[in-house]
């Protein structure tokens, strides 16, 4: 229904947030499809209770980044649509057909009242109107008030997690996975009480293009860009004068 009110009405790129044609039901404009393109295999994560299978269905940068960014620190609203398309069948290529939880990777409460909503609820939500073998389990907690990872990535998320044990096999979700270490406390959580994590699937894969796993002692630090109007530290500060130039 919805690729059809597309398609009779027109929509704007999720991308760049240009108007797209009226009779064509793309994702992103011309120009943005350049930037984009899928992520490849999953990634093997290293956890203390083994290795954890993690799929992306996007390489994070161009398109992708910018509407990513809009939707997290822009207050832009998700369109998911055309986004998430993939993102069931990559799922369940890994994890088989029988019934899963999914677990969304919970935000710090300032943030989500901040936003009005969380962005891997909205992405689990969306996975599991299409497939009804999926169960959203929202119980696991964020106790941390840290500043993003982006910014500060010394420090470490803190979860906790229900004590009830779910025998469905359980899957994290997450937007983005850079150097996985939320993937790592998360499942860790999960563990602690008795409730193993199978896998993770995230919207964005930013790890290093040539890396095929990761480990908490790899520190890699793969910073998305900055976001577009974002004033980060020194922005208030005056520019050096140009030689030969008077400053009034």
């Amino acid at each position: 229904m919805k690729s059809a009110l597309r398609w009779m009405f027109g929509h704007a790129c999720v991308g760049c947030g240009c108007g797209l044609p009226v009779g064509r039901d793309p994702v992103f404009c011309a120009i943005c499809t350049i930037s984009v393109s899928r992520a490849g295999h999953a990634i093997d994560l290293q956890t203390a209770a083994g290795s954890m299978p993690v799929v992306g269905l996007w390489r994070y940068g161009g398109a992708i980044a910018s509407a990513i960014q809009r939707i997290k620190f822009g207050g832009a609203q998700p369109q998911l649509d055309g986004l998430v398309v993939g993102m069931g069948s990559a799922l369940r290529q890994l994890a088989g057909p029988d019934s899963l939880a999914l677990v969304p990777i919970p935000p710090q409460v300032r943030r989500l009242r901040g936003r009005g909503f969380h962005l891997p609820d909205r992405l689990a939500a969306a996975l599991a109107a299409d497939d009804p073998g999926l169960r959203i389990d929202r119980r696991l907690r964020r106790l941390d008030h840290h500043p993003p990872r982006s910014l500060r990535s010394d420090l470490m998320p803190e979860f906790v997690a229900p004590t009830a044990i779910c025998r469905q096999p359980t899957w994290l979700i997450d937007d983005v996975v850079t150097t996985g270490i939320t993937l790592i406390r998360a499942a860790a959580a999960m563990q602690a009480v008795g409730r193993p994590v199978a896998g993770a699937i995230c919207l964005c894969d930013a790890r290093p293009a040539r890396a095929d796993s990761l480990t908490p002692a790899d520190g890699l630090s793969t910073i998305p860009a900055p976001v577009p109007n974002h004033r980060g530290p020194g922005a208030d500060a005056p520019s050096a004068p140009q030689p030969g130039k008077r400053l009034v």
